[in-house]
């Protein structure tokens, strides 16, 4: 089964809520992904908070580690997005 994490999910995640990874890391093996939407809905939330640079990092690292054959703790990205042009 494939799982597909909506923006609350991956934002609880990110910041290491404890039954948040508790329960992905039971799907480890499973095939678990974002959607294009959440990387953007993730960009806009970054932009919108007092860490911008700290949150762009995080996420640069999320969409970095999507790249084949690289795993961010049972993370793809459903969709290749360049974040390269943001600063």
């Amino acid at each position: 089964m494939m799982y597909l994490l909506d923006t609350d999910t991956t934002i609880y995640s990110m910041k290491g809520i404890a039954a948040v990874k508790k329960n992905l890391l039971l799907r480890y093996n499973s095939p678990i992904k974002i959607s294009i939407v959440t990387l953007m809905e993730l960009c806009y939330g970054a932009y919108k908070s007092q860490n911008v640079s700290a949150n762009l990092t995080k996420i640069r690292q999320l969409e970095q580690a999507s790249s084949p054959g690289n795993k961010f703790p049972g993370y793809y990205v459903s969709s290749r997005w360049d974040l390269s042009s943001v600063p």
